[in-house]
């Protein structure tokens, strides 16, 4: 699923739009696991991105959002929204989790994620990489992501 959900944040990145509010609720999935990436309202190109796109569901949003980094929101801002679904597949719990939005805004300006905890720690420091703190640190974008989760894929070979 993983796999699949790279895939079509690549797709959505070759369109020439960020996404920019990659969470659980925005990936539906259907009866064979296949997941499809919806609510595009603040997807974006960006040579266009506002102030608006440094908002979203606190406890999913990349630093750089959170922060009103506008110059820092690029392609990796999706990556972490997709470590962001992985971490909660992975761990139960969204990566800013707080009972308020206000703390989760504030986690997400501090952009420290505790390791998820998922018993293989080859995957673990992968799903890390895309959460990484600064922008810098992550995959640099959704195809290199792919890339690097491939080596997880337990689907048969066709």
């Amino acid at each position: 699923m993983a796999l699949t959900l790279c895939e079509a944040v690549a797709a959505i990145h070759d369109s020439g739009l960020l996404h920019c509010d990659l969470k659980p609720a925005n990936i539906v999935v259907d009866d064979t696991s296949e997941p499809t990436v919806v609510d595009l309202g603040l997807a974006t190109s960006r040579l266009e991105l506002t102030p608006a796109h440094t908002t979203g569901t606190p406890a999913y949003l990349a630093p750089e959002r959170a922060n009103g980094e506008i110059e820092l929101i690029d392609e990796r801002c999706d990556v972490f929204g997709i470590g962001a679904v992985l971490y909660e597949l992975l761990s139960g719990q969204a990566p800013f989790a707080h009972e308020t939005p206000e703390g989760s805004r504030r986690l997400a300006r501090e952009g420290i994620v505790r390791p998820a905890t998922c018993g293989c720690p080859e995957l673990q420091d992968v799903l890390m990489r895309s959460l990484a703190r600064h922008p810098s640190g992550r995959f640099r974008d959704a195809r290199e992501f792919r890339l690097a989760l491939m080596k997880f894929d337990t689907r048969p070979a066709n």
